[in-house]
């Protein structure tokens, strides 16, 4: 089973019980009333349309590849070394040619023949076959980058395909006659594994073909020749265009595939985005969405109200509750059936019904108390059922008379009992209406009375009220106009304080300037003693940038000194040329 249908499953079973309730049912009609126009739902799929064209070139070229395994291209390499004679179990040409080469192997002759020559030593051959050629090493290459090539498609176009984007929105608020509620929804889903797809028969035949593709190619990877192959280094770009790959028929093919694996460029497939939206809602739809809000706010107040062993044991009680409901309708079900046992129908939903017993009482782990008394009843015979069938017979008479002689005795019953209740109806519509008019005629006395003296509990309040309101009138002029002459008088103080803290501030500022002043040109005549004397030199401490710009601001002042110093030395050497 699917996940989706586990859910549903469990949303219908959800559904069925809040459905029989009508104050959840009158709150899910606020929920769908409430701003309708803000609810938002929107799907969007893809629909997938494959390029053929590559499939088929595929297709047509897996032929020469496999042609090409098939050739199981290898070269001998033979692999010689100098064994003991005693080791050697057949000899070869090559031996034959390395012996006639070195002689020295030959230490000795047989004795009983002079013409046997036996050597002490002699050289061995073996012929390994190498699948290590480039031809391989480019077909293994081949296989390799079509798997990918495949692969990456085939993944890419199921991711797609199998894509799910769901966007809801939903703003809501409602009064009930016991709360306030207020829920926005802004529900964002990107599935990419959607079992539900849009529906595409031509998608789904091209992407059997693609996996048919895949398992032939990994088929290729899994042969001898390509495992053996897989163990050496791949091959890098450019290919070397080796005889074999320029004039046999497969490889020649099989280049042409690879440069035309290497230059597609297309994503070999087109996609198209399929937008669907849901709104309005249909009233089913409605409904059923409504179900967040109900199920939201249930779990908020279990957890909220740390109620959750409370309502667990509530569960526990009503399941009791609904077996133990269940466990008597099936015994009176039994019970209605076994007084009428004449019908073989009867009979028959009579066994039926002892089997379902059976089946609860199993479920229930009960089975072990009833079950002599349930077996029993099922190995009836028919001779004992028939005997049951008199006796019931027998029995239905005798009940059909005494229900005849019930209904008629309640009857009279009946019949007395009406007498007696109409003569009660008269007897006490007579004494109400006596009561209603006295309770009348005192209720319209009791409204006069309070009518009057609710007239003249009014013209005292008014009464007192305007003398009130005079007497506030003119307490509240004199407390204004005391007011005001305060407010005055602080105003005037105000304005003194400040002209006086004003005029402080102005003489404190001259004050502050002249001081200034002094010691600058006390710093001017200190530092230039210091400098006349030699105690003032260039230094490292002076470099810093804070004693820096305290001597360049001297030097700024000692410029201005000098030059407001040298036009009153110029004036008095004026006036002294003019005396001579």
């Amino acid at each position: 089973m699917k996940l989706l249908d586990y859910y549903f499953q469990a949303f219908r079973k959800y559904r069925e019980i809040t459905n029989k309730n009508k104050s959840l049912a009158s709150d899910r009609q606020l929920y769908i009333k409430s701003n309708p126009n803000l609810d938002s739902f929107i799907v969007k799929k893809y629909h997938i349309e494959i390029e053929q064209s590559w499939l088929d070139e595929i297709d047509a070229n897996l032929e020469f590849i496999d042609n090409a395994i098939r050739e199981d291209r290898q070269f001998i390499q033979s692999k010689g070394e100098v064994v003991p004679i005693e080791k050697v179990k057949k000899v070869s040409r090559e031996s034959v040619v390395h012996l006639a080469k070195h002689s020295d192997l030959i230490t000795h002759v047989n004795k009983d023949n002079p013409n046997d020559i036996i050597p002490d030593k002699i050289y061995m051959t073996e012929k390994l076959a190498d699948y290590q050629v480039y031809e391989n090493r480019f077909l293994y290459k081949v296989v390799l980058y079509l798997k990918e090539f495949i692969s990456l498609r085939y993944s890419n176009i199921n991711k797609l395909r199998s894509t799910y984007i769901c966007d809801f929105k939903s703003s809501k608020e409602f009064l009930s006659k016991h709360r306030q509620f207020k829920l926005d929804i802004n529900f964002h889903d990107l599935n990419y594994q959607n079992e539900y797809p849009l529906p595409n028969a031509s998608i789904d035949k091209a992407l059997k073909k693609m996996e048919d593709l895949l398992e032939i190619v990994e088929m290729y990877l899994n042969t001898p020749l390509l495992k053996e192959v897989s163990k050496s280094p791949i091959i890098k770009d450019p290919i070397v265009k080796t005889n074999v790959l320029r004039m046999d028929n497969n490889f020649v093919h099989i280049v042409s595939f690879y440069d035309y694996l290497t230059g597609y460029s297309g994503l070999g497939y087109n996609c198209e985005e399929i937008v669907n939206t849901y709104t309005p809602y249909t009233n089913i739809m409605a409904d059923e969405l409504s179900e967040v809000s109900t199920l939201l706010s249930f779990l908020t107040n279990m957890y909220g109200n740390q109620i959750e062993e409370l309502l667990e044991n509530n569960y526990l009680l009503e399941e009791q509750r609904l077996k133990k409901e269940e466990s008597d309708a099936l015994a009176l079900r039994i019970k209605r059936l076994k007084k009428n046992l004449d019908d073989p129908k009867t009979l028959n939903d009579y066994i039926l019904a002892l089997e379902d017993r059976n089946k609860y009482l199993e479920s229930r782990d009960l089975l072990a108390l009833d079950l002599e008394k349930e077996n029993a009843n099922l190995k009836i015979d028919n001779n004992t059922i028939l005997a049951e069938q008199k006796i019931l017979a027998d029995r239905i008479k005798n009940y059909e008379k005494e229900i005849e002689e019930l209904n008629l005795n309640h009857k009279i019953e009946l019949d007395e009992l009406n007498k007696k209740h109409n003569e009660e109806i008269v007897e006490l519509n007579t004494q109400n209406a006596s009561q209603i008019e006295n309770i009348t005629n005192e209720y319209e006395s009791n409204i006069l009375d309070l009518k009057n003296n609710h007239i003249n509990g009014l013209s005292c309040l008014e009464d007192t009220y305007k003398e009130k309101i005079l007497d506030l009138d003119i307490n509240s002029k004199k407390i204004i106009s005391e007011k005001e002459i305060e407010i005055e008088n602080l105003n005037n103080d105000y304005k003194e304080k400040l002209n006086s803290l004003e005029n402080n501030l102005l003489l404190t500022q001259a004050k502050l300037d002249l001081a200034i002043k002094d010691k600058e040109q006390i710093q001017l005549e200190y530092d230039a003693y210091r400098v006349s004397n030699g105690a003032l030199k260039p230094s490292v401490e002076l470099s810093n940038e804070e004693r820096f710009t305290e001597l360049e601001k001297e030097y700024d002042s000692f410029k201005k000194f000098f030059k407001e110093q040298w036009k009153i030395t110029k004036k008095e050497i004026k006036k002294e040329i003019n005396k001579k």
